[in-house]
């Protein structure tokens, strides 16, 4: 099972490995607009390098939607680049090496969500409580320490917090 720890560096691993093929799909695509055919690349890929940063950003946000949204980009272009150039073979080892990333992206931002997902749990009343507080108590799930959205500093003592 993976950790909240672990979950939160799949998450990055992702959003680095988007914004580094955003920054080549840019630089490349910049080279192909001042006239240097590569690699079937021209002016209109710019569009898929801000794509790619909207994607990397919402990766960062630990948005899942975006971490599958990105995954499914890679891969779409993948087969695309495969089929209209059947014999360039030199970028699999790093394709597949993207893939893995974004794989790891998307797992990560759902483990994310489902180890920080408010429980409700009944709690039956104690002696000592009044009636108001007694009802159902939010609490975070307690299988890691909560930690703040750089990932580095705990929130507050404890494995977990109430809501």
């Amino acid at each position: 099972m993976i950790d909240f720890i672990r979950a939160q560096k799949m998450i990055r691993a992702a959003f680095w490995a988007a914004i580094v093929s955003g920054v080549l799909t840019a630089i490349i695509s910049l080279i192909a607009a001042g006239g240097t055919p590569i690699a079937g690349f021209s002016a209109w890929n710019l569009f898929d390098a801000i794509f790619i940063f909207g994607m990397a950003y919402g990766i960062s946000k630990r948005s899942r939607t975006c971490a599958v949204l990105m995954l499914a980009y890679w891969i779409a272009n993948l087969v695309i680049g495969f089929i209209e150039n059947p014999g360039f073979s030199g970028s699999i080892p790093m394709s597949l090496l993207f893939a893995v990333f974004y794989t790891e992206g998307v797992i990560g931002t759902f483990t994310y969500h489902k180890l920080i997902k408010p429980v409700t749990l009944p709690s039956e009343p104690p002696a000592e409580t009044s009636e108001e507080t007694a009802d159902t108590e939010t609490v975070l799930r307690p299988q890691q320490p909560v930690v703040a959205e750089d990932g580095l500093k705990p929130l507050g003592s404890g494995n977990y917090r109430s809501m």
